[in-house]
């Protein structure tokens, strides 16, 4: 009789530990699936470590850059800045504290880069870009959802190079931004890499490619960041631009909104 009741108590344990490991198995496997769902990898990238969670991807700003991203950035920048470092050393840099190249060495700065046959504008109203097809297909293919990639390097009044490379991974699109200047003794160096999700964009038929950034936002912070972006990507005749230097650079300040009114026949008395 004792021996029987040995073996009820046996069984009963064993089926006792038999649940919990089960129980425990699907616990895992739970959590291990919602961990997979909150991660995501980031696009053009071949490591395995380099993921962004769905909360950090919906917030869309300082997103963690890849290895392999961060060293294609830095070797492509380094690289055009070698090529340029004896106009920016011969440079007529004026008298002020801030550096101000003269324009006939930004164009020979557009001229080298252009040679390379990269899409390259300079931060300068009315500008026309250089190899703009380049870049031109690269959005004309992301509006048919075509994965892939563009890049524009825009040379900066102070000699400074940005580059913008665009990524479109058939869903979102996003913005790894670089920038390479001069330090005191006119050796190249890069200031930043930061990498942006943007929240939503649009190629117009005109050639304009206009884009709003991802920004930290109320009440993250006390003021308002404004994320969007305007790029002229297709050139500009000589008459269009007459006509806009004319008519709207006058009315084309930050902040002001004269153009953004209602016209309806509701509102003409106002």
């Amino acid at each position: 009789m004792r021996k029987f009741l040995y073996l009820i108590l046996f069984v009963m344990t064993l089926c006792v530990f038999c649940c919990s490991c089960s129980q425990k198995t699907n616990d895992v496997k739970k959590t291990s699936s919602q961990h997979e769902k909150k991660l995501k990898s980031v696009p053009n990238n071949n490591t395995k470590e380099d993921v962004i969670s769905e909360e950090d991807l919906e917030k869309g700003y300082d997103l963690p850059v890849s290895a392999q991203e961060n060293e294609e950035a830095t070797r492509d920048s380094m690289q055009i800045m070698s090529g340029l470092e004896h106009i920016y050393r011969n440079a007529d840099k004026g008298d002020s504290l801030n550096v101000v190249l003269d324009n006939k060495s930004i164009c020979k700065m557009i001229k080298k880069i252009k040679q390379q046959g990269y899409s390259v504008t300079v931060s300068e109203d009315y500008s026309n870009m250089e190899n703009y097809k380049r870049f031109s297909s690269f959005l004309a293919k992301a509006q048919k959802k075509q994965k892939g990639s563009g890049v524009i390097y825009e040379v900066h009044s102070e000699g400074s190079i940005g580059r913008e490379k665009f990524i479109y991974d058939g869903k979102d699109m996003f913005l790894l931004a670089s920038n390479a200047s001069w330090d005191d003794n006119g050796k190249p160096i890069i200031t930043f890499v930061s990498y942006t999700r943007i929240k939503k964009w649009r190629y117009s038929r005109k050639g304009w490619f206009c884009y709003e950034l991802c920004v930290p936002e109320y009440p993250e912070v006390t003021e308002m960041v404004d994320g969007s972006c305007l790029i002229r990507i297709k050139p500009m005749s000589d008459n269009k631009r007459k006509l806009s230097r004319k008519c709207v650079r006058g009315l084309a300040y930050q902040g002001n909104n004269i153009l953004c009114s209602n016209w309806d026949q509701e509102h003409m008395q106002r």
